[in-house]
C-alpha cells in the first residue's frame, strides 16, 4: 500500500507514520511513539527526548566483547578443627630447700614427664590446626585471585558496551 503524504507527515502502510508534532519528528506504529528528535535529542519507545548525557571517562581502555564465564567459585569451607589434648597443669616443683626445683621423688620426675608428653601431644595437636589453616587461607587466595580475573573481564565488557554506545552518538 503506497504511502500517503501530507503537510504534516507521511504515513507508511501497517501503521508506520512519520509525524511533525511542534519542534519534533516522531516514528510512530499504530499510535504509539517509537522514535521523537526534537533539537532537544532524541527519546526512544514513548520517552522524552533528552540531550546526550556527559562524556564517560575511560581510564581503563582495555576493551572485549567476550563476557567469559566466572573463574571465582566459593572458597572452600574452613577446615573445622579441634585440640582434644587438654593443657596439661603446671609441671610439680620438686624438692625444697638446697634442692628446691630438682625433681626428688619419683612421683614428682613421673609427673613432670607426663607434663612434658602433654605439652608434646597439645602442640602436634596445634601444628595440625596450622596446617588446615594454611589450606584455608590458600583457597582464598586463589578465589580472591579468580575474583579479580572475574572483575577485569566485567571492566573490559563495559567499556565494549560503552565504546559501542558511543559510536552510536547515544552516549558521550
Amino acid at each position: 500500500m503506497p504511502g500517503k503524504l501530507d503537510v504534516d507527515g507521511i504515513e507508511f502502510g501497517g501503521g508506520f507514520s512519520l509525524t511533525r508534532v511542534g519542534g519534533s519528528l516522531r516514528l510512530m506504529r499504530r499510535g504509539v511513539t517509537v522514535l521523537e528528535i526534537n533539537p532537544t535529542g532524541l527519546g526512544l519507545l514513548g520517552t522524552t527526548p533528552a540531550a546526550q548525557g556527559s562524556a564517560y571517562t575511560q581510564t581503563f581502555s582495555t576493551a572485549d566483547k567476550t563476557h567469559a564465564a566466572a573463574t571465582a567459585a566459593d572458597a572452600a569451607a574452613a577446615t573445622a578443627t579441634s585440640i582434644a589434648a587438654a593443657m596439661p597443669a603446671a609441671a610439680p616443683a620438686g624438692g625444697t630447700g638446697a634442692t628446691a626445683g630438682a625433681y626428688d621423688t619419683a612421683a614428682n620426675r613421673d609427673a613432670a614427664i607426663v607434663t612434658i608428653n602433654d605439652l608434646r601431644t597439645h602442640a602436634i595437636e596445634m601444628d595440625l590446626d596450622y596446617e588446615a589453616i594454611l589450606v584455608d587461607v590458600a583457597d582464598i587466595r586463589t578465589q580472591f585471585n579468580a575474583v579479580r580475573v572475574d572483575l577485569d573481564d566485567l571492566k573490559r565488557l563495559v567499556n565494549s558496551v560503552i565504546d559501542d554506545l558511543q559510536s552510536l552518538g547515544l552516549v558521550g
